[in-house]
């Protein structure tokens, strides 16, 4: 994914003062702007509240955005091993890494309170997990550098400009995505959805699938979305190319590799949550924030979610979009009446055919 340009208002663009809990909010190589007019800012394009900026410094003329180094580490590849140890609640989760005013590099990032105990030995166990390692002089140095009060704001670690990946992380990813499916002819490994991006095939055709449910029809842009049943998040992902402003995954089997192939991918403004559907679906909102989206995926999710149910189209706002496919051997009749008691709209789109069966797909509109 490209870098996002946003354009702040030079004044909000400051290194935040200090307080009891933050002696600085400066590094060598960032500054930490944050403020209430900030967050707001921040708030309307990201769909999140309590959020921050970590500014790199200023680029110098004619060079390359996208081969910025933070210290010793490319952005990108230090932003996608921050969101990782973010995941195990010891780093501030980056939402994206965007161009501010057309000068410097800036994550997105929440606002580390200062608040809670440091745990170093986790991060030296998440390094031994994810294949990370910190660019130094020595093994000593590093470790005595990971311990050093001011690379952290109390329970949460901080400095990520020296990180790397010491062993081909995505290799490992894909190998882990197409293990858990075994495509035809036997033996040959493929994911479900696939993920094109990384070169993975998958069972279901996206393209077909893609074609045949008319996203074209749909306005994505600035919208919040709700994928049930995620899996590798392809339907995530077009939401965000397709200008969507925040997306929430949902799905009970993949979740976690579905939240680091996003993340790799560069999708950071995605959240997918682990839930036991049906019966956890008020965590939805709960951890979200969001009681009702402008978009609900349900694809491929009707015996996982004992069949279609009305809370389902309680997700989706008035004038909201909500994608309905069955499964094989499911008829149109199946679904049609009960889609029509939660919807003014009910649009039949035929039976998709990719993966050689018929499974009934609609839209419908509040």
């Amino acid at each position: 994914m490209p870098y996002a340009n946003l354009a702040i208002p030079p004044k909000l663009v400051q290194e935040a003062p200090p307080d009891e809990l933050h002696p600085k909010h400066h590094g060598t190589h960032a500054v930490v702007a944050n403020s209430p007019e900030l967050a707001a800012e921040l708030e309307d394009r990201y769909g999140r509240s309590g959020l921050c900026l970590k500014l790199q410094k200023p680029l110098k003329p004619d060079s390359d955005a996208e081969r910025y180094e933070w210290q010793k580490s490319p952005i990108r590849e230090a932003t996608i091993i921050q969101n990782l140890f973010a995941r195990h609640g010891i780093a501030p989760r980056v939402y994206d890494v965007a161009m501010v005013n057309g000068e410097r590099l800036a994550q997105v990032t929440d606002y580390a309170d200062g608040h809670g105990k440091r745990n170093p030995d986790k991060i030296f166990a998440l390094m031994k997990r994810y294949g990370v390692y910190r660019v130094g002089r020595t093994a000593k140095e590093n470790d005595s550098a990971v311990r050093k009060p001011w690379k952290w704001s109390g329970r949460l670690f901080v400095d990520f400009g020296r990180f790397r990946f010491k062993r081909p992380y995505v290799a490992d990813l894909k190998a882990r995505l197409m293990r858990y499916m075994k495509g035809e002819p036997e033996g040959e490994p493929k994911a479900y959805q696939g993920v094109a991006e990384l070169g993975i095939p998958g069972i279901r055709d996206m393209a077909y699938r893609l074609e045949h449910m008319a996203l074209d029809g749909t306005d994505f842009a600035d919208k919040l979305v709700l994928d049930l049943g995620c899996n590798e998040g392809a339907f995530s992902r077009e939401a965000f190319k397709q200008g969507a402003r925040r997306v929430v995954g949902v799905d009970r089997k993949w979740a976690e590799l579905c939240y680091e192939t996003m993340n790799w991918l560069g999708f950071w403004n995605f959240d997918v949550y682990d839930l036991d559907m049906p019966q956890e679906r008020g965590q939805i909102a709960k951890r979200s924030g969001i009681e009702q989206f402008d978009v609900v995926f349900a694809l491929s999710v009707a015996k996982n979610m004992e069949g279609f149910h009305g809370w389902m189209a309680d997700l989706v706002k008035p004038g909201g979009v909500f994608w309905w496919e069955g499964h094989n051997g499911n008829t149109k009749k199946m679904y049609h009446d009960a889609l029509c008691e939660k919807f003014q709209e009910v649009e039949w789109l035929g039976f998709l055919r990719d993966d050689g069966s018929g499974r009934p797909l609609w839209r419908c509109r509040k």
